[in-house]
């Protein structure tokens, strides 16, 4: 039963945690799976058995490092191949030093080994923290790739050194020379056992494929496996099970347009496990150092019985092997030339970049707890939970450093903002095409109805958050506006109960976002609605024309109760455009056709299809005169794409429906 709990916990924990980062997306999503990790496991789940060092690299950072590896552009990777290794090795071992002697200096009575491991614990970067910190981010390409092959093979040699590490705690005996030897035999080994694997993997696909077996799930079945047998396997013959992932996962077969079927419907249904399995994956990473954390602190409290100075004295050895940890980072990226061409002020950026970056993850909290329990001769090893303590608090605030420093290194992504614009200029030529050739249509307002959403969609992901605030405010005083007008005229008894409560149920859909916060006057009048509905029915012909009747007049009212707003708002745009979209739902109407749950009218799936056929020859067409590169045409034409498929598959709920 408690595993269970833990699992839904976790489930509605990553749920909730990634609509509040949606609905804030100023909050480190991070920061806020960890907080609701802690929460988690404070009030459910206080039982909860400590982290498994093997088990969280082999079942979470595996599959995570190698769909890094297949995704990872292979080129760019090498042209930094410089760069990524002296920060993957150099690097990871000249931080396990600086913060062993640091350590050592501050806590004399620790022993030195336990202190070399604490800085080898602290050295590999978290490829996935790394990822969540620049997703929001445009920064340089190179810097971003230096990043991103760091992250994927520093933990191969920072693990090294924490087991040397561990060793020279446990024995008392180092030998560098032994060391070298065996990180060089670990690598090298890790990157055989993932060329092998992989090479075994493609041979396999083949052999399928010849066998005509053209089950798709049990072809991404196999590729799914890839990463937990290349770690696994590459672990139990004594070598780098983080390397072998990584190698087996960047040598992974392409699915090539090549025409066939099968490889089409393979790509695509790998794609989106993928997207489902890393989302969990990487949500599940800071929620499970969340559950760790309220433990940890805890622990070090109740066995160290700190007292006011040594609480203290640990807090600033905190903030002392975090600030190292940057400073080493910043002195040895400056020997990493990136942008040698680009004036000091750019140079000086992306060195910073680099150097804050270089946050700490789960990865280092796992590592913590492989630290031993007991020495050789079974004396217990008591400083273990200061150590574990003191990984937790740095990790936190080298989070926190990261996301309030890297903002200020690099500008807001804005790739989206121009390809927003060129999107719009598409769609309005889509909806012009389709007047010139579909005119006759009867289904024609509610396909242009379909394409002005989206192009308002467009929009709003441009507004700025006071516009979009503004834009929301003038929703909900339509919304109010209608209910009143309706209550009114329901009073009156100018319109009867069934035209009243369809005519609710009709403005409830068209502003749904302006009611948020009215969730149980949605779910009661939800009810009403269907009460009404069973309790009497006019015949359709008369609903139709009583509907259409109240909604246009209604419409002409509210936007004049729109329009006397606007000498209140920035931006007349927003009550041009609320404008524009109610009147377009009144000719909608006018035209048999209104918002509802349901299923499109027969012949109206012909006309959205005609519309995609359309829409991909607007894409052309802009291609073909420069407007918009081979890139942006692709992503257009996969985003039409999925609609499509979407359509075609039947089980879209929200469409416009004839009455």
């Amino acid at each position: 039963m408690e595993v269970t709990i833990i699992v839904i916990g976790i489930i509605l924990a990553i749920v909730i945690s990634n609509v509040l980062g949606m609905i804030y997306p100023s909050l480190p999503l991070p920061l806020l799976q960890i907080a609701f990790g802690c929460l988690l496991r404070v009030t459910f789940l206080e039982d909860m058995p400590d982290l498994d060092p093997e088990l969280f690299m082999v079942l979470i950072i595996a599959p995570l490092l190698f769909h890094e590896a297949d995704e990872s552009n292979k080129l760019s990777l090498w042209r930094v191949k410089k760069q990524v290794l002296f920060m993957a090795f150099l690097l990871v071992f000249i931080t396990v030093f600086a913060i062993g002697f640091t350590l050592h200096t501050l806590f004399p009575q620790l022993p030195a080994a336990a202190c070399y491991a604490m800085g080898a614990i602290l050295g590999p970067t978290d490829a996935i923290a790394v990822t969540t910190l620049s997703s929001r981010m445009q920064c340089d390409v190179d810097v971003l790739n230096i990043l991103k092959g760091e992250g994927l093979i520093n933990d191969a040699s920072g693990l090294i050194a924490f087991h040397f590490a561990v060793t020279a705690l446990r024995t008392g005996e180092f030998s560098p020379a032994m060391a070298l030897e065996q990180l060089l035999i670990v690598s090298a080994g890790g990157f055989a056992a993932g060329f092998l694997l992989s090479a075994l993997g493609r041979w396999g696909a083949k052999m399928m494929k010849r066998l005509a077996i053209r089950h798709t799930a049990t072809h991404v079945l196999v590729e799914l496996a890839a990463p937990f047998l290349s770690y696994t396997l590459s672990e139990m013959a004594g070598v780098s099970g983080v390397i072998g992932a990584v190698t087996a996962g960047s040598r992974q077969t392409p699915h090539a347009p090549n025409g066939e079927l099968l490889e089409a419907e393979i790509g695509n249904f790998k794609k989106n496990v993928w997207e489902l399995l890393s989302f969990a994956l990487n949500s599940i990473v800071f929620l499970l150092l969340g559950l760790q954390l309220p433990e940890i602190f805890i622990h070090v409290w109740g066995s160290s019985q700190p007292h006011d100075f040594l609480a203290l004295a640990i807090v600033m050895a905190i903030v002392i092997v975090t600030l190292i940890l940057f400073l080493v980072r910043f002195i040895s990226v400056c020997f990493v030339a990136v942008n040698k061409q680009s004036n000091w002020t750019k140079q000086l950026k992306d060195l910073l970049f680099l150097t804050f970056s270089g946050v700490k993850g789960t990865v280092s909290l796992a590592t913590a707890f492989a630290l031993p329990l007991v020495y050789l001769d079974q004396s217990p090893f008591a400083e273990r939970p200061l150590l574990l303590f003191m990984t937790a608090g740095v990790i936190i605030l080298s989070l926190i450093v990261g996301f309030l420093l890297l903002p200020l290194l690099a500008d807001p992504k804005r790739e989206s903002m121009g390809s927003h614009s060129v999107q719009i200029e598409i769609l309005d030529e889509t909806i012009r095409q389709l007047r010139a050739e579909s005119s006759g249509s009867p289904f024609l307002e509610a396909l242009v109805t379909r394409y002005k959403s989206r192009i308002n969609e467009l929009r709003y992901m441009e507004y700025s958050k006071s516009k979009r605030n503004e834009l929301f405010r003038m929703r909900l005083l339509m919304l109010r506006a209608e209910r009143a007008l309706l209550k009114k005229q329901y009073a009156r008894k100018e319109i009867n109960g069934q035209i009243y409560w369809h005519s609710r149920e009709l403005i409830l859909f068209i502003y749904h976002r302006a009611i948020r916060s009215e969730a149980v006057q949605a779910a009661l009048l939800y009810f009403q609605v269907h009460a009404c509905s069973r309790a009497a029915r006019l015949p359709e012909s008369d609903l139709k024309e009583q509907l259409n009747a109240v909604f246009t007049r209604n419409g002409l009212r509210v936007v004049r109760v729109l329009n006397q707003e606007r000498d209140f708002i920035s931006d007349g745009e927003i009550i041009d455009r609320l404008t524009q979209e109610r009147m377009d739902l009144s000719k909608q109407m006018r035209a048999g056709f209104y918002i509802n749950h349901g299923q499109p009218h027969d012949g109206y799936e012909e006309e959205i299809l005609q519309g995609f056929y359309v829409e991909r020859r607007v894409i052309h067409q802009f291609l073909e005169r420069g407007a918009i590169t081979p890139r942006q045409a692709n992503d257009f034409r996969m985003v039409v794409n999925e609609m499509e498929s979407f359509t075609l598959s039947g089980e879209s709920e929200e469409l416009i429906t004839e009455i």
